[in-house]
């Protein structure tokens, strides 16, 4: 609140400072209006704080750009409009001590600073969004926040006084992100309405903008410093070490637990992309946690004919799909199945085909049915996402060089690439276990017609060993009622995450 005080004293003495975002807000409402933005939260950067603006240019470049001349210009385009914006705001507002042609120079090469610091994540909440890996988008996070915060700091600080503190301080930018989530999460629930709901929303943000930069300057200006915002910095270590401290229970410290009941039929386990025969999310699980013993256990193969390697996991679903149920027709009924990640796409396809399926199924970490909104071309050629590819390959040999796992994003089984399969009705009883680290790269709603959904606080490797996500496949398994949560406190724990990260992530 003093930083918005401290906005609202700066406009009083100079009202027409709001002007230059106002008109910026105004061409954002337009071409969402038009089509060129997109109608949903990932635009509620458009008209945000330099260097937000640039990196929202930044990522919606690398999303539609067709070719790098493409790209190139739109940055450059980029950087004079969000330079003359920026340099407007600051000489109307008063204070800065060169004249504006000079102050317009500064703010260009500082515009152009901000396109290199904040590329790589870009980069990273792109491939992310695109592959589904949530690491990449967290990382992403931490690789954009720590220049921004420098370059907004950098931005305050003139015209302030000698040896005034930096402005603003973490907690400060961190509750500007949470306002900035909060009109992109508006945005994205009043898009229903009409393109006119999103645009105006955008446009009536512009002036919260103005006065979170006009309130951090004249802090700056008066050598003061903003008191407040404890909440966001609590509320984002909170979240931090839900999320991240029981994953890393879950991967490291948590020990197997008991066996559980027996159960009637066969089980079988099917791994994720890049797993392999012995290797991956689910080599760990014991069946007899959840009632099977180890010989009426089978790890189903993605190739005919016996164990298979990462590679095999990178081709076509469908293919993939006729392998699976091949052998599920092999194995005594009843069958029940415990799948992770991809294996609920490769389920999808076996449903939609009637090809051989498991009696029950219980999918952990499951990517939803629906492709992400980010596309790119094959190798070579042009089109939306070309730029963002050519950079991501290499990338991803340079995390192979490392020993780390790759992204092939040219890969058949890719989610770039995966077409929509949806299996209406509930042709076979199915209980789908979310990771609430997953929910920064969900777009939609996440579940699936006829599915029970539960949701683990822990991570996309992590609920594997999970006791919430056993406990709940045990209780499946032995023919109990699983109580669908995703209206329960963890389903909103989804969904705040899920917008919280929607304004970074492409669109």
């Amino acid at each position: 609140m003093r930083t918005l005080t401290a906005g609202i004293r700066a406009l009083r003495r100079t009202p027409s400072a709001v002007a230059p975002l106002i008109i910026e807000g105004s061409v954002a409402a337009a071409l969402i209006l038009q089509g060129a933005f997109p109608a949903r939260g990932v635009s509620a950067p458009a008209v945000a704080v330099f260097p937000l603006d640039v990196y929202f240019d930044l990522k919606e470049a690398l999303t539609h750009a067709t070719a790098w001349p493409w790209f190139i210009g739109a940055i450059a385009l980029s950087v004079m409009i969000r330079s003359l914006t920026l340099t407007s705001t600051l000489w109307l507002a008063g204070g800065t001590r060169a004249g504006f042609v000079p102050t317009l120079v500064r703010i260009g090469r500082l515009a152009a600073l901000s396109v290199v610091l904040l590329l790589p994540a870009a980069i990273f909440l792109f491939v992310g969004t695109g592959v589904r890996y949530a690491p990449f988008i967290w990382v992403g996070a931490i690789l954009g926040v720590v220049p921004a915060f420098l370059l907004v700091r950098r931005i305050t600080r003139w015209g302030g006084r000698t040896g005034a503190r930096a402005i603003p301080r973490a907690s400060g930018l961190l509750a500007y992100a949470y306002l900035l989530a909060g009109v992109a999460t508006a945005m994205t629930l009043s898009s229903r309405y009409g393109l006119w709901a999103p645009a105006t929303l955008l446009l009536l943000s512009a002036p919260l903008h103005a006065l979170f930069l006009l309130g951090w300057r004249e802090h700056s200006r008066e050598g003061t410093v903003p008191g407040g915002n404890a909440w966001a910095a609590v509320i984002t270590a909170a979240v931090v070490v839900l999320v991240f401290g029981s994953a890393g229970i879950d991967r490291f410290v948590r020990d197997g637990g008991p066996p559980a009941p027996a159960v009637a039929g066969s089980f079988a386990l099917l791994g994720g992309i890049n797993s392999t025969s012995s290797t991956g999310a689910l080599s760990a699980l014991d069946p007899r946690r959840l009632g099977f013993p180890r010989r009426r256990t089978t790890v189903l193969s993605y190739r005919r004919g016996g164990t298979y390697g990462e590679a095999a996991t990178h081709g076509s679903l469908g293919a993939v799909a006729r392998v699976v149920a091949a052998q599920l027709g092999r194995l005594h009924r009843p069958i029940d199945l415990v799948g992770h990640s991809q294996a609920a796409l490769i389920l999808d396809r076996i449903l939609k085909m009637r090809l051989q399926a498991p009696d029950k199924a219980v999918l952990l970490a499951a990517p939803p049915p629906y492709p992400p909104s980010v596309t790119v071309p094959a190798s070579g050629q042009t089109g939306p996402g070309a730029v963002a590819a050519d950079i991501a390959r290499p990338l991803s040999r340079v995390f192979e060089l490392f020993g780390a796992d790759g992204f092939n994003i040219d890969a058949a089984a890719a989610p770039f690439h995966l077409k929509r399969v949806v299996v209406g009705g509930a042709p076979i009883p199915r209980v789908a276990v979310w990771a609430l680290g997953d929910s920064v790269w969900l777009e939609n709603d996440w579940r699936r017609p006829g599915e029970t959904n539960i949701i683990a606080i822990t991570d996309h490797v992590g609920i594997t060993n999970d006791p919430r996500a056993l406990a709940t496949a045990r209780t499946f398994f032995e023919s109990r009622r699983v109580q669908q949560e995703g209206t329960s406190w963890r389903g909103f724990a989804v969904n705040v995450l899920r917008y919280a990260f929607e304004p970074w992530r492409p669109g």
